[in-house]
């Protein structure tokens, strides 16, 4: 294990106190919460002075100094992560500003900088794309004032595009501005339009020439008004047991899944040119109760 990365100064104090009791010196890291809007859906936002996230400025000053002469923590890391989904890459320049100008204050030699994630994907078309150029730029601009190695975490940026969920249409239940296409996956399997009001493309597994007059609203069907994952016009007129598809479900998708609802969660299959792995079987009622 490389470090720990601390949240807070009691959770510092645990470690130390652990670490004492074993007779060993553990390496840690401090998460720092820079004060930054990354510019992204509030419920994924880290790194503003009123999320939950690191310690302000004058806590982590308060922290490097008292860990200069502690015997059971090496402090290693500054760390930080200012949300996710970030598309802008302005946000990551202020970030690095607040990291250097606290890097100066502390005149402390940080062997490692964690500057996170975020990095966004299109979910939606013509979504704006992160400019990485830029990011790597001003990173290339921070790392001339500071002699540190940089750990990432692009979990996102890397597999976000790279699942879809196969789903087929339960029901179509016209009312009289919409329809509902009650779909057989739910909040349960794709949490994340449920949690954060996120929007992911939904696709026709087959096409054809007509258009619904109505709106689709997509939903699934679990009581839960917020169980629902798009709403769209003009979309490809639909028949019961009709196959879609919804779209970049790679990050977050399987792990927000749950049983809610006591509902069995689907099989999980890998595409690989010609070849087909199936990574989890499908659940079966007996499988959970």
């Amino acid at each position: 294990m490389l470090l720990i990365n601390s949240e807070s100064e009691s959770e510092i104090k645990i470690i130390e106190k652990i670490a004492k009791k074993k007779n060993v010196v553990v390496n840690i890291g401090i998460r720092l919460n820079p004060n930054t809007d990354a510019n992204t859906l509030k419920q994924i936002s880290t790194g503003k002075k009123e999320n939950k996230f690191g310690v302000d400025e004058k806590t982590f000053l308060k922290l490097v100094s008292i860990l200069r002469t502690s015997k059971n923590i090496k402090l290693k890391c500054l760390s930080v992560h200012i949300g996710s989904q970030i598309t802008d890459h302005k946000p990551y320049e202020k970030m690095l500003k607040a990291v250097d100008k606290i890097i100066n204050k502390a005149k402390f030699n940080f062997e490692y900088i964690d500057l996170g994630g975020g990095m966004g994907i299109s979910y939606e078309k013509n979504q704006k794309k992160l400019n990485y150029k830029k990011y790597k730029s001003a990173i290339e601009k921070f790392l001339r004032r500071n002699n540190s190695k940089l750990i990432f975490e692009p979990g996102r940026s890397i597999i976000g595009n790279t699942a879809i969920l196969i789903s087929r249409v339960i029901y179509l239940k016209e009312s009289s501005k919409k329809i509902f296409v009650i779909l057989d996956a739910g909040m349960n399997d794709m949490m994340r339009p449920a949690l954060y009001g996120a929007k992911h493309q939904i696709l026709p597994a087959f096409k054809n020439k007509k258009k619904s007059k109505k709106s689709y609203e997509f939903v699934g069907p679990i009581c839960e008004t917020t169980d629902k994952f798009l709403s769209v016009s003009n979309f490809n007129k639909l028949k019961e047991r009709d196959l879609i598809f919804i779209s970049d479900v790679g990050a977050y998708g399987s792990s927000l899944s749950s049983n809610y609802n006591i509902r069995p969660k689907p099989s999980e299959i890998l595409i690989n040119k010609s070849k087909v792995t199936i990574l989890k079987k499908r659940q079966k009622l007996e499988d959970i109760i």
